[in-house]
């Protein structure tokens, strides 16, 4: 499956840190992924990637009280 994860921060004055945050976290993971203009997309197994998700969304709301979270869902040609 894939996810296309977009993260706003509306505390202007944390918002690189969030980002630089999000980016490690997705970086980390081992994903297969690809940054976007307007987000990243993730690829993987559902447990994985709703998983870096979830942290990503935690992680970022410890650094900024503002924060908004776009998930979208897809399935792969090889998930049918």
């Amino acid at each position: 499956m894939f996810v296309e994860l977009s993260v706003i921060p509306a505390d202007e004055s944390n918002g690189g840190a969030q980002i630089s945050s999000a980016l490690k976290v997705i970086d980390v993971s081992g994903l297969q992924y690809q940054l976007t203009t307007s987000g990243a997309c993730i690829e993987g197994e559902w447990v994985e990637v709703i998983s870096v998700v979830e942290t990503c969304h935690n992680q970022l709301r410890e650094i900024g009280s503002r924060l908004i979270t776009t998930v979208r869902l897809g399935r792969l040609p090889k998930d049918l």
